[in-house]
């Protein structure tokens, strides 16, 4: 960099003072700690509801013979392993 360039960059990159550098280095703590809990927490807890109420879903509609027949039609392997079973 020449020394015209830096009259380009901003004044808090070429002269930083304390209070900047100390807020830029709390939004780089903070988004470090923010992807650190969102990642042990937030995630497995969001992935554990979905799966519960899928499951819940799951176990309220039980397929009856109306939903094998359907699936038999649209599948020739699903009705062969069924004819197996």
């Amino acid at each position: 960099m020449t020394a015209d360039s830096t009259s380009e960059l901003p004044s808090f990159l070429v002269n930083p003072d304390a209070a900047t550098m100390m807020i830029v280095c709390a939004e780089i703590l903070g988004v470090m700690v923010w992807s650190v809990l969102h990642g042990a927490f937030v995630k497995p807890f969001v992935l554990v509801g979905v799966l519960r109420n899928y499951i819940l879903s799951g176990m309220d509609d039980v397929p009856n013979e109306a939903s094998f027949r359907l699936l038999a039609g649209k599948s020739k392997k699903f009705d062969k392993l069924r004819a197996q079973i």
